[in-house]
């Protein structure tokens, strides 16, 4: 994947080589909506490409259908699961359609993410802690030690599940979701 800062010139290079121009508009949604990985750049622009000749300039509805909207926010899903707004986590984990490598990245940066709320005295050596940190300074008393092992755990079981492509992981996530109804 390209780092993020990148994703445009990415972006615009895809639409240059299937020769179709995309709006500021369209490319802006694609870049807030679609994973940011090669793989998911060129499928959208394909999509487009096939649906619309030359110049894409098309209301975002009608985009939204045509595009697997599959971008995981991970800083987002992060924030609320440490802010244990656990219902919307798995909600967004389960209702859309994201791949098995996003997942498994997404899982492993989650244990990362735990540990830190496990001991956040890193960011007090910090000049000038990230809004990212600062979430974590805020979050990390909601957490018992024994709540933050069980999570690590299980993102590392679902982070081998997402490894092995195990088509038990959804409904591992599924069940997780329609656990955090109850």
């Amino acid at each position: 994947s390209p780092p993020f800062w990148e994703s445009k010139k990415l972006l615009d290079f895809f639409a240059r080589e299937v020769n179709i121009q995309i709006d500021q508009r369209t490319a802006q949604y694609i870049l807030e909506n679609v994973e940011n990985t090669s793989e998911a750049f060129f499928n959208a622009v394909n999509l487009l490409a096939q649906n619309y000749k030359g110049r894409v300039t098309a209301d975002h509805e009608e985009i939204a259908k045509l595009l697997n909207q599959s971008k995981l926010d991970k800083f987002l899903l992060a924030e609320q699961y440490s802010n244990k707004r656990i219902q919307r986590f798995y909600q967004e984990l389960a209702l859309k359609n994201h791949s098995a490598d996003s997942l498994r990245g997404f899982f492993s940066f989650m244990q990362g993410h735990l540990f830190k709320l496990y001991d956040p005295s890193y960011i007090k050596k910090k000049t000038k802690p990230s809004k990212y940190d600062r979430s974590i300074q805020q979050s990390y008393r909601a957490w018992s030690k024994e709540d933050l092992n069980k999570s690590i755990h299980l993102f590392a079981e679902l982070e081998i599940l997402a490894k092995q492509k195990s088509p038990k992981l959804d409904d591992r996530i599924r069940g997780l979701y329609f656990r955090s109804l109850a």
